[in-house]
């Protein structure tokens, strides 16, 4: 329900204040940061670009997309394992 990919069948769901079905999904997931571990990413990424997809809601790295400083700052601490950065 969190990542906003299936709906309740009976009752409301609500995430960070939203009603699911009733809020535009995309900006639902940007704002969760959702990274979907069963989607297939067909792109060579490194570890933190998968991490930044979560920040746009996409499952690719999207192009011409530049995350600010505070986003670049939250992925490199989640991807970063030694010897990488």
């Amino acid at each position: 329900m969190c990542g906003a990919e299936r709906h309740p069948s009976r009752g409301t769901v609500h995430v960070l204040g939203q009603q699911l079905g009733r809020v535009e999904i995309r900006s639902l997931r940007e704002s969760i940061g959702h990274v979907d571990p069963r989607r297939p990413v067909r792109s060579a990424l490194t570890p933190r670009q998968v991490v930044l997809t979560g920040a746009t809601g996409a499952t690719e790295f999207m192009p011409r997309w530049e995350p600010d400083p505070k986003v670049l700052a939250c992925a490199s601490t989640i991807s970063t394992t030694p010897g990488q950065s």
